[in-house]
Protein backbone atom coordinates (compact mmCIF):
# COMPACT_ATOMS: atom_id res chain seq x y z
CA UNK A 1 0.00 0.00 0.00
CA UNK A 2 2.56 2.73 1.25
CA UNK A 3 4.69 1.42 -2.30
CA UNK A 4 1.72 2.26 -4.29
CA UNK A 5 1.28 5.74 -2.74
CA UNK A 6 4.72 6.42 -2.97
CA UNK A 7 4.63 5.95 -6.38
CA UNK A 8 1.52 7.60 -6.58
CA UNK A 9 3.32 10.58 -4.92
CA UNK A 10 6.52 10.67 -7.29
CA UNK A 11 5.13 14.20 -9.03
CA UNK A 12 1.63 15.03 -7.38
CA UNK A 13 -1.03 14.09 -5.25
CA UNK A 14 -3.22 13.10 -8.28
CA UNK A 15 -1.77 9.67 -8.07
CA UNK A 16 -3.47 9.46 -4.98
CA UNK A 17 -6.72 10.46 -6.61
CA UNK A 18 -6.05 7.53 -9.82
CA UNK A 19 -5.49 5.09 -7.76
CA UNK A 20 -8.39 5.66 -5.42
CA UNK A 21 -10.89 6.49 -8.00
CA UNK A 22 -9.67 3.36 -10.23
CA UNK A 23 -9.79 0.79 -7.36
CA UNK A 24 -13.31 1.93 -6.17
CA UNK A 25 -14.49 1.95 -10.67
CA UNK A 26 -13.13 -1.41 -10.70
CA UNK A 27 -15.46 -2.92 -7.46
CA UNK A 28 -17.88 -0.74 -8.43
CA UNK A 29 -18.37 -2.21 -12.09
CA UNK A 30 -17.71 -6.05 -10.60
CA UNK A 31 -20.91 -4.96 -8.09
CA UNK A 32 -22.62 -3.27 -10.95
CA UNK A 33 -22.17 -6.82 -13.28
CA UNK A 34 -23.55 -8.41 -10.95
CA UNK A 35 -26.65 -7.00 -10.23
CA UNK A 36 -27.00 -6.87 -13.95
CA UNK A 37 -26.80 -10.87 -14.46
CA UNK A 38 -28.79 -11.09 -11.19
CA UNK A 39 -31.46 -9.45 -13.01
CA UNK A 40 -30.84 -11.02 -16.39
CA UNK A 41 -30.98 -13.87 -14.65
CA UNK A 42 -34.52 -13.15 -12.27
CA UNK A 43 -36.25 -11.81 -15.10
CA UNK A 44 -35.47 -14.09 -18.43
CA UNK A 45 -33.89 -17.36 -16.75
CA UNK A 46 -30.52 -16.89 -18.20
CA UNK A 47 -27.45 -15.26 -19.17
CA UNK A 48 -24.94 -15.10 -22.17
CA UNK A 49 -22.19 -17.55 -21.21
CA UNK A 50 -19.28 -14.29 -22.03
CA UNK A 51 -21.22 -12.28 -19.58
CA UNK A 52 -20.74 -15.15 -17.35
CA UNK A 53 -17.50 -15.83 -17.55
CA UNK A 54 -16.13 -12.17 -17.45
CA UNK A 55 -18.00 -11.96 -13.86
CA UNK A 56 -16.22 -14.87 -12.80
CA UNK A 57 -12.64 -14.01 -13.85
CA UNK A 58 -13.40 -10.73 -12.24
CA UNK A 59 -14.47 -12.32 -9.29
CA UNK A 60 -11.41 -14.33 -9.08
CA UNK A 61 -9.05 -11.64 -8.92
CA UNK A 62 -11.00 -9.79 -7.00
CA UNK A 63 -11.26 -12.09 -4.40
CA UNK A 64 -8.19 -13.35 -4.45
CA UNK A 65 -4.26 -11.47 -4.97
CA UNK A 66 -6.47 -7.80 -5.63
CA UNK A 67 -8.63 -7.78 -2.33
CA UNK A 68 -6.08 -6.56 -0.28
CA UNK A 69 -4.90 -3.27 -2.55
CA UNK A 70 -8.89 -2.35 -3.27
CA UNK A 71 -9.75 -2.74 -0.07
CA UNK A 72 -6.63 -0.52 1.27
CA UNK A 73 -6.63 2.46 -1.47
CA UNK A 74 -10.19 3.03 -0.31
CA UNK A 75 -9.66 2.97 2.86
CA UNK A 76 -7.00 5.35 2.76
CA UNK A 77 -9.57 7.65 3.12
CA UNK A 78 -9.07 6.91 7.36
CA UNK A 79 -5.24 7.16 6.40
CA UNK A 80 -4.45 10.92 6.65
CA UNK A 81 -5.83 14.37 5.30
CA UNK A 82 -3.19 14.43 2.44
CA UNK A 83 -5.35 10.62 1.04
CA UNK A 84 -8.45 12.47 1.30
CA UNK A 85 -7.44 16.71 -0.02
CA UNK A 86 -5.75 14.39 -2.68
CA UNK A 87 -9.10 13.90 -4.32
CA UNK A 88 -9.99 16.76 -3.86
CA UNK A 89 -12.02 17.13 -0.91
CA UNK A 90 -11.20 19.31 2.55
CA UNK A 91 -10.33 17.33 5.09
CA UNK A 92 -13.42 17.06 7.99
CA UNK A 93 -15.58 18.66 5.38
CA UNK A 94 -18.79 17.48 4.46
CA UNK A 95 -17.69 16.15 1.26
CA UNK A 96 -15.07 14.05 3.30
CA UNK A 97 -18.12 12.10 5.20
CA UNK A 98 -19.74 11.66 2.47
CA UNK A 99 -16.53 9.84 0.91
CA UNK A 100 -16.40 8.34 4.05
CA UNK A 101 -20.09 6.85 3.65
CA UNK A 102 -19.35 5.69 -0.05
CA UNK A 103 -16.32 3.82 1.21
CA UNK A 104 -17.88 1.92 4.49
CA UNK A 105 -21.22 1.09 2.06
CA UNK A 106 -19.36 -0.25 -1.27
CA UNK A 107 -16.70 -2.00 0.46
CA UNK A 108 -19.37 -3.57 2.84
CA UNK A 109 -21.08 -4.95 0.12
CA UNK A 110 -17.99 -5.69 -1.77
CA UNK A 111 -16.64 -7.75 0.83
CA UNK A 112 -19.73 -9.41 1.75
CA UNK A 113 -19.89 -10.17 -2.62
CA UNK A 114 -16.62 -10.77 -2.35
CA UNK A 115 -16.94 -13.88 0.76
CA UNK A 116 -19.91 -15.53 -0.78
CA UNK A 117 -18.18 -15.97 -4.20
CA UNK A 118 -15.13 -17.64 -2.31
CA UNK A 119 -17.38 -20.19 -0.81
CA UNK A 120 -19.64 -21.33 -3.64
CA UNK A 121 -17.15 -20.64 -6.52
CA UNK A 122 -15.77 -24.05 -6.61
CA UNK A 123 -15.40 -27.11 -8.32
CA UNK A 124 -17.70 -29.94 -7.77
CA UNK A 125 -15.26 -32.17 -10.55
CA UNK A 126 -13.08 -34.26 -8.10
CA UNK A 127 -10.91 -35.39 -10.43
CA UNK A 128 -10.40 -32.07 -12.02
CA UNK A 129 -6.86 -31.22 -13.35
CA UNK A 130 -6.94 -27.74 -12.98
CA UNK A 131 -4.60 -26.63 -10.56
CA UNK A 132 -6.64 -24.23 -9.03
CA UNK A 133 -9.81 -26.25 -8.54
CA UNK A 134 -11.47 -26.26 -5.35
CA UNK A 135 -13.61 -28.27 -3.65
CA UNK A 136 -14.11 -25.81 -0.93
CA UNK A 137 -14.54 -22.27 -0.26
CA UNK A 138 -14.19 -22.14 3.71
CA UNK A 139 -10.29 -20.95 3.79
CA UNK A 140 -10.71 -18.30 1.29
CA UNK A 141 -13.96 -17.14 2.63
CA UNK A 142 -11.88 -16.87 6.09
CA UNK A 143 -8.79 -15.37 4.65
CA UNK A 144 -10.65 -12.55 3.17
CA UNK A 145 -12.25 -11.70 6.25
CA UNK A 146 -8.98 -11.86 8.15
CA UNK A 147 -7.46 -9.77 5.09
CA UNK A 148 -10.05 -7.47 5.82
CA UNK A 149 -9.57 -7.01 9.75
CA UNK A 150 -5.69 -6.41 8.76
CA UNK A 151 -6.37 -3.82 5.93
CA UNK A 152 -8.54 -2.01 8.30
CA UNK A 153 -6.36 -1.64 11.03
CA UNK A 154 -2.99 -1.25 9.54
CA UNK A 155 -4.74 1.35 7.69
CA UNK A 156 -7.51 2.86 9.27
CA UNK A 157 -6.38 2.20 12.84
CA UNK A 158 -2.96 3.46 14.27
CA UNK A 159 -1.85 0.19 16.60
CA UNK A 160 1.41 -0.72 18.20
CA UNK A 161 3.51 -2.97 16.07
CA UNK A 162 3.43 -5.63 18.37
CA UNK A 163 -0.19 -5.70 18.32
CA UNK A 164 -0.04 -5.71 14.33
CA UNK A 165 2.26 -8.72 14.07
CA UNK A 166 -0.14 -10.54 16.72
CA UNK A 167 -2.81 -9.89 14.09
CA UNK A 168 -0.31 -10.68 11.07
CA UNK A 169 0.37 -13.83 12.78
CA UNK A 170 -3.26 -14.90 13.29
CA UNK A 171 -3.84 -14.39 9.87
CA UNK A 172 -0.80 -16.32 9.11
CA UNK A 173 -1.75 -19.15 11.12
CA UNK A 174 -5.44 -19.37 9.88
CA UNK A 175 -4.04 -19.56 5.94
CA UNK A 176 -1.60 -22.54 7.28
CA UNK A 177 -3.87 -24.59 9.52
CA UNK A 178 -6.86 -24.01 7.41
CA UNK A 179 -4.69 -25.30 4.31
CA UNK A 180 -3.35 -28.42 6.47
CA UNK A 181 -6.55 -29.27 7.57
CA UNK A 182 -9.03 -28.51 5.22
CA UNK A 183 -7.04 -29.47 2.03
CA UNK A 184 -9.10 -27.10 -0.19
CA UNK A 185 -7.74 -27.50 -3.71
CA UNK A 186 -9.01 -30.53 -5.76
CA UNK A 187 -4.91 -31.33 -6.65
CA UNK A 188 -2.72 -32.71 -3.87
CA UNK A 189 -0.12 -30.59 -5.34
CA UNK A 190 -1.74 -27.70 -5.14
CA UNK A 191 -2.66 -27.87 -1.31
CA UNK A 192 1.39 -28.81 -1.19
CA UNK A 193 2.16 -25.47 -3.13
CA UNK A 194 -0.20 -23.47 -1.36
CA UNK A 195 0.79 -24.73 2.44
CA UNK A 196 4.58 -24.07 1.63
CA UNK A 197 3.67 -20.68 1.09
CA UNK A 198 1.06 -20.19 3.81
CA UNK A 199 4.73 -21.93 5.90
CA UNK A 200 6.56 -19.03 4.26
CA UNK A 201 4.33 -16.16 5.39
CA UNK A 202 4.08 -17.52 8.76
CA UNK A 203 8.12 -17.12 9.35
CA UNK A 204 8.15 -14.01 7.82
CA UNK A 205 5.73 -12.74 10.17
CA UNK A 206 7.66 -14.88 12.79
CA UNK A 207 10.67 -13.01 12.12
CA UNK A 208 9.39 -9.37 12.42
CA UNK A 209 7.80 -10.39 15.50
CA UNK A 210 11.07 -11.70 17.08
CA UNK A 211 12.96 -8.39 15.72
CA UNK A 212 10.42 -6.94 17.60
CA UNK A 213 10.64 -8.75 20.80
CA UNK A 214 14.28 -8.85 20.56
CA UNK A 215 15.60 -6.77 18.36
CA UNK A 216 19.70 -7.04 19.18
CA UNK A 217 19.83 -10.72 19.14
CA UNK A 218 22.01 -11.94 16.56
CA UNK A 219 19.95 -14.60 14.86
CA UNK A 220 19.96 -13.13 11.03
CA UNK A 221 21.52 -16.15 9.57
CA UNK A 222 18.93 -18.63 10.75
CA UNK A 223 15.74 -16.43 10.09
CA UNK A 224 17.04 -16.20 6.45
CA UNK A 225 17.62 -19.85 6.40
CA UNK A 226 14.41 -20.28 7.49
CA UNK A 227 12.88 -18.61 4.14
CA UNK A 228 14.48 -21.87 2.40
CA UNK A 229 13.32 -24.16 5.12
CA UNK A 230 10.01 -23.09 5.76
CA UNK A 231 8.75 -23.24 2.42
CA UNK A 232 9.69 -26.95 2.33
CA UNK A 233 8.28 -27.83 5.52
CA UNK A 234 5.10 -26.43 5.22
CA UNK A 235 5.13 -28.53 1.08
CA UNK A 236 6.50 -31.93 2.62
CA UNK A 237 4.38 -31.76 6.36
CA UNK A 238 1.11 -31.00 3.93
CA UNK A 239 1.99 -34.01 1.83
CA UNK A 240 2.63 -36.47 5.13
CA UNK A 241 -0.13 -35.60 6.78
CA UNK A 242 -2.70 -35.50 3.52
CA UNK A 243 -1.21 -39.02 2.95
CA UNK A 244 -1.30 -40.56 6.21
CA UNK A 245 -5.30 -39.38 6.87
CA UNK A 246 -5.98 -41.06 3.00
CA UNK A 247 -4.09 -44.40 4.14
CA UNK A 248 -5.96 -44.62 7.36
CA UNK A 249 -9.22 -46.86 8.44
CA UNK A 250 -12.04 -44.80 8.57
CA UNK A 251 -12.96 -45.69 12.10
CA UNK A 252 -9.26 -44.43 13.52
CA UNK A 253 -10.25 -41.00 11.38
CA UNK A 254 -10.61 -37.68 14.67
CA UNK A 255 -12.94 -35.43 12.60
CA UNK A 256 -15.33 -34.47 9.85
CA UNK A 257 -12.34 -32.80 7.90
CA UNK A 258 -10.24 -35.96 8.26
CA UNK A 259 -13.10 -37.98 6.77
CA UNK A 260 -13.63 -35.37 3.86
CA UNK A 261 -10.03 -35.75 3.10
CA UNK A 262 -10.47 -39.55 3.50
CA UNK A 263 -13.04 -39.68 0.86
CA UNK A 264 -12.00 -36.89 -2.06
CA UNK A 265 -8.92 -39.37 -1.83
CA UNK A 266 -10.48 -42.47 -2.59
CA UNK A 267 -13.35 -40.83 -4.71
CA UNK A 268 -9.53 -39.54 -6.73
CA UNK A 269 -8.31 -42.60 -6.91
CA UNK A 270 -11.55 -44.57 -8.19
Amino acid sequence: MDTLFALADANSGAGRAVLFWLALAIVVIFLGMLAYVMGTIITEGRQQAIVLRALASLASVLTTVAFMPAASLLLSVFHSCASVEALGVGCQTDGHWIVIALVVTVLTVFTAVATFFATVYIDTDLKSTALGAKVTGRVDAAMLVAKLVLVVCFTAMSLPPTVQTILAGAAALTWLLGTVFVQPHVQPVANDLTAGAAALNTWLVLAVGVRLVAPESGIDAFMVLGLVLAPALGFFGNSGYSTAVAASDFASLRSSLQADVWARTRVTIA
